[in-house]
């Protein structure tokens, strides 16, 4: 279960151990009374889990008290492994991107079930300073603790009768593996939401929902880009699953957590869930797209394309202040992607909305937000200093195409040793978008406006 709980946990321990310490004998260390208090309640919280899930668990997983550096061990062989398994990246880059990204997110982490080892990790630091952040009492802290744990045992359930390995390995793409966690993460919000309720714990509830960013009355989206990913997976997969539940009965979900959305936008409309996508775009259509994002790179790149979603359309636009707004007219998108390495590749995607007002739309947001986060990263112009040093960039109007909607930003970062360029590209066209990105890699305007005149006659 992610959070953002700060690294310090001296308060929370002390409250958690405290109405113990009298029982325990005086050679019992302080993490020897958390351990016990901690398998008491994970030994009272599981009838509970049980019966508001539905399943009974074939085995009680077992209980670890982990550091950050332990957890970070977690996370990095399963990211290890979903890295191979799904996106088929080489053992070693695999490790690399692992290696980094599990340290980041290791100290964001309060449980964790691990789906390899199958144990579940706790780690409380920070709990109390969390609850004080948000005006909660310290007295929430064990409170909190018991819907922690609640929303893990459901982790462990799932595996148990779904098999959340196999189920995320079953997709293909970043947007089915973005409808999975989803799913997963909504049914244990929306069991631990039950089973702090049936404890009596209505308080500590309402605060893990607002620690991730979702309104527990009328869950949405958060406008805040710091809260798009919690409130979109743990707000929007607790809707639906409610909402399956609700119109499908409590054993439907069991089924659903072995077949998952195909996509994202299934989960922001419960009612069109499938375990199957439906197609999105015709064989001619993405042999377009592949075609011209072949002209723009060289032969022997890697090659990858999927759907673009609406969790990722989302993502980009909550910046601009209007992406829930302009997402609702999102109907579909393609992506087809070349690289020669995590630093060096080219993508070019196709993006259908329901009207001419809402392309434009989005390519004047995306420029606009380009233009802010450029002036950002620049001091003020003075007839002394031009750019920050290191930093070059534009955005204004594709010339070459500017009779259409068209937009560019151009940004070079000089460094030391060597120098990054970001490239992206937005032409609207009726309702239609193509957007281009390159990274480290120069095409002439000519063979940009090639492909992307290329990929609209798909459509025309």
């Amino acid at each position: 279960m992610m959070s953002h709980f700060p690294n310090i946990w001296t308060a929370a321990l002390l409250v958690l151990a405290g109405s113990v310490l009298s029982t325990v004998a005086e050679a019992a260390t302080l993490e020897e009374v958390q351990q016990d208090r901690i398998e008491t309640l994970v030994a009272e919280l599981v009838p509970v889990v049980e019966a508001e899930a539905g399943r009974r668990f074939k085995v009680i997983p077992p209980i670890v008290l982990a550091t950050p550096d332990q957890l970070g061990d977690v996370l990095y062989l399963e990211q290890v492994h979903l890295l191979t398994a799904i996106a088929g990246i080489e053992a070693q880059q695999a490790e690399h991107a692992a290696r980094i990204t599990s340290q980041e997110m290791s100290s964001a982490f309060v449980g964790k079930y691990g789906f390899i080892d199958k144990n579940l990790y706790v780690m409380t630091d920070g709990i109390a300073f969390a609850l004080a952040a948000h005006g909660a009492s310290i007295d929430l802290v064990e409170p909190v603790i018991e819907v922690v744990l609640a929303h893990e045992l459901v982790h462990a359930l799932q595996d148990q009768y779904a098999d959340l390995g196999a189920v995320v390995t079953s997709r293909s793409d970043g947007d089915g593996v973005v409808a999975v966690n989803c799913t997963v993460e909504g049914h244990a919000v929306w069991v631990h939401e039950r089973v702090g309720r049936a404890r009596g714990h209505t308080d500590a509830v309402d605060v893990v929902a607002s620690i991730l960013g979702y309104d527990i009355d009328s869950p949405g989206i958060s406008p805040d880009p710091h809260q798009f990913y919690t409130s979109y997976v743990y707000g929007q997969g607790r809707n639906f699953v409610d909402w399956q539940v609700l119109h499908r009965g409590p054993e439907a979900i069991w089924q659903v957590l072995k077949n998952p959305p195909a996509n994202s936008a299934m989960i922001v409309s419960p009612s069109t869930y499938s375990p199957t996508s439906s197609p999105q775009w015709s064989a001619r259509i993405r042999h377009r797209i592949n075609g011209a994002e072949r002209k723009l790179t060289p032969k022997q790149w890697d090659q990858a394309n999927e759907p673009v979603g609406d969790y990722g359309l989302r993502e980009r636009l909550v910046a601009t202040g209007r992406g829930h707004r302009l997402a609702e007219s999102f109907v579909e998108g393609w992506s087809s992607r070349s690289s020669a390495g995590p630093l060096q590749w080219a993508r070019i995607e196709l993006l259908y909305f329901h009207n001419e007002h809402a392309a434009r739309d989005y390519v004047a947001r995306l420029r606009l937000q380009a233009q802010v986060d450029l002036a950002m990263a620049m001091p003020p112009i003075t007839s002394a200093v031009t750019a920050a040093p290191g930093l070059d960039g534009r955005v204004g109007t594709f010339e070459p195409l500017s009779e259409d909607d068209a937009a560019e930003e151009h940004i070079t970062i000089r460094r030391p040793n060597d120098s990054q360029e970001y490239r992206t590209v937005w032409v609207s066209r009726g309702a239609y978008v193509v957007q281009v990105q390159l990274v480290n890699h120069t095409v002439s305007d000519r063979r940009m406006t090639k492909g992307i005149n290329k990929v609209f006659r798909s459509v025309h």
